[in-house]
């Protein structure tokens, strides 16, 4: 019988999958947005980190923040920028997920299979919330945008049929997450193009 080795390291991307003309840029978000004139490009689809959900290792990295209100003021302060480089028809799409409070635990054990998700912290409680509570902090973050000056044209559901199931005993395990549709400018039509 044939076995095939586990284990094979790819040097190369098998397919790119990316339209002639596009291009990935890996940086800092908020340097490499700063970097771009005004009016470069009609749209940028982005999830960016959720907030106490992950440790990236990085220094500064979005999502760490110890306050909920930093995390939406460093995004709303990105989306700033994003929305200088687009056209004045460009659109953001959004997928932002959403966090529970920690129940006052300040950290979080390690996780063998997964080690990005074990930190030395875990933030606090938001003011005016209770411990277990749904944060909204997708809602939060729009909300935030629509109040620096996007229009907050839509959201939509997206909905995992076969999502990760949760270890919590004392909630249903999330299934879906927010993608917005924002814009510059009022529109009066939508283009599925």
């Amino acid at each position: 019988m044939w076995k095939a080795n586990p284990i094979i390291a790819h040097t190369e991307p098998l397919f790119d999958m990316r339209p002639p003309g596009c291009e990935i840029i890996v940086g800092d978000a908020l340097s490499v947005l700063q970097s771009f004139p005004a009016n470069t490009f009609r749209c940028c689809v982005t999830s960016p980190p959720y907030w106490g959900l992950r440790d990236y290792g990085i220094p500064n990295q979005i999502g760490a923040e110890f306050e909920l209100e930093d995390y939406i003021e460093n995004l709303t302060q990105i989306f700033r920028e994003v929305r200088r480089v687009l056209t004045e028809d460009g659109t953001l799409w959004l997928n932002l997920g959403d966090s529970y409070t920690s129940g006052n635990r300040t950290w979080r054990d390690t996780d063998k299979k997964n080690p990005a998700r074990a930190m030395d912290y875990r933030p606090p409680t938001p003011r005016g919330l209770k411990p277990k509570d749904l944060m909204g902090v997708a809602w939060r973050v729009a909300f935030a945008l629509q109040a620096d000056g996007w229009y907050l044209r839509s959201d939509i559901i997206w909905y995992k049929p076969n999502c990760q199931p949760e270890s919590v005993k004392d909630r249903p395990t999330r299934a879906h997450e927010y993608v917005f549709w924002l814009s510059r400018f009022f529109r009066k039509k939508f283009f599925m193009t």
